[in-house]
């Protein structure tokens, strides 16, 4: 006859193995940490991460900064360019782009 503690160790297990998957899909994705710090839009932080052409990321990069440059100081536009030029150049690194 099984003892009251190896009859409930699967469920301990599955427990702990329900808490290990829980807490990792509970990560934040990058476009999510961009959201939340910078705000803008979740399209143009999904289509920067998909990129895979350094010379488009850096037009992109290139066009967030010009845009930011003219943007009123503290407002949301400010913002969001912004969180486009750091998504920009982290995809940039990430893909070990060279930078001019």
């Amino acid at each position: 006859m099984l003892s009251a503690m190896n009859r409930r160790s699967p469920l301990l297990a599955l427990t702990f193995a329900l808490l290990i998957v829980m807490t990792g899909c509970a990560r934040e994705s990058p476009v999510d940490t961009y959201m939340s710090d910078y705000g803008g839009s979740r399209a143009t932080y999904e289509r920067i991460a998909d990129m895979t052409d350094c010379e488009s990321l850096d037009a992109e990069y290139q066009s967030a900064a010009a845009n930011n440059a003219v943007a009123e100081a503290g407002s949301d536009a400010e913002s969001w360019t912004a969180g486009y030029m750091a998504a920009a150049e982290d995809r940039l690194e990430e893909l070990d782009c060279p930078r001019r």
